[in-house]
């Protein structure tokens, strides 16, 4: 997981929100339905056991696992890669991008599953089919299949053993690369060449920015499992409203300002996820020479 650069201010907004969200819609799940909504481990452990007991919830947890595969689906349709070719689409003149419309659907499906266990008869009994949980797999992995595609490397917002498993990767880099370099120079008494210790600082430094990210992303999660349970405990079902109206405003303000900003020109859209920091950097650069020429002017 190596950035070639630091990662922007608004992705790690947006991951990490996201990636509360998660948090937040597992531990509902769990409170719920004792079923883990993202992490799809669980979920294929528990189909093999029900059809290996011949159990009635077999059904559910099949279609709790294609729901999420058929969300990422739609964001390998609808969400294109960074790296595409500018001609790659026939229909645009660059890689067509459209988290918006990801965003929008997602928090669809998260109405979908709160509506139907509130009001539609899905919730936790005996004569009853647990559809919402399906539904709310479709959310998960609609948002993954997004991070994935928008980050400088592989995201995942949904769970964290692979998170896990690139801070302890990232870590032990760090540190076997700190201690060869402790051992060349204290011990067999080489001088570092310049170039190659600049290449070691150079490479330690992107994998701590790799570091923050991953962090962002442990802390978010756990963060949202533990408001998430405080919230269920106080709204019940209704927590689920809170990820899906917050969602929906993300999406539907995003297409507003990308609609808006591609009025302006093509240039900006260039990075969908830095279009805001493109705009930043021209505000500051069209007021910030403004007071400079005043305080040499006052000077």
């Amino acid at each position: 997981m190596h950035p070639k650069k630091g990662y922007e201010p608004v992705i790690l907004w947006v991951t990490g929100l996201l990636t509360f969200f998660a948090g937040l819609i597992n531990t509902v799940g769990v409170a719920l339905w004792q079923k883990n909504i993202g992490n799809l481990t669980g979920v294929v452990t528990k189909i093999s056991l029900d059809l290996a007991n011949m159990s009635g919830e077999f059904g559910e947890s099949f279609a709790q696992f294609w729901a999420f595969v058929f969300g990422s689906l739609l964001s390998g349709l609808l969400v294109t890669a960074r790296k595409a070719p500018k001609d790659f689409y026939r229909m645009s003149d660059r890689p067509v991008r459209r988290a918006s419309i990801v965003l929008i659907i997602a928090a669809i499906f998260l109405f979908i599953g709160w509506a139907g266990t509130k009001h539609g008869g899905w919730k936790d009994d005996d004569n009853s089919v647990k559809f919402a949980p399906a539904f709310l797999a479709m959310a998960m992995g609609m948002q993954n299949g997004m991070t994935s595609k928008h980050a400088h490397a592989v995201i995942r917002t949904t769970h964290m053993t692979g998170v896990a498993t690139d801070i302890g990767l990232l870590m032990g880099n760090i540190l076997r690369r700190e201690f060869m370099l402790i051992y060349e120079e204290k011990f067999e008494m080489k001088e570092i060449a310049a170039d190659r210790l600049s290449a070691a600082r150079k490479l330690t430094n992107v994998e701590l920015e790799s570091l923050r990210l991953l962090f962002v992303l442990l802390f978010a999660f756990f963060f949202g499992g533990y408001v998430g349970l405080y919230m269920y405990w106080t709204c019940g079902i209704d927590t689920l409203l809170f990820p899906a109206i917050v969602e929906l405003a993300m999406g539907v303000g995003y297409l507003y300002f990308r609609t808006r900003v591609r009025k302006e020109g093509s240039k900006l859209m260039a990075e969908p996820l830095g279009c805001f920091s493109a705009l930043r950097a021209r505000f500051r650069g069209k007021f910030g020479k403004k007071k400079n020429k005043k305080i040499i002017e006052d000077v």
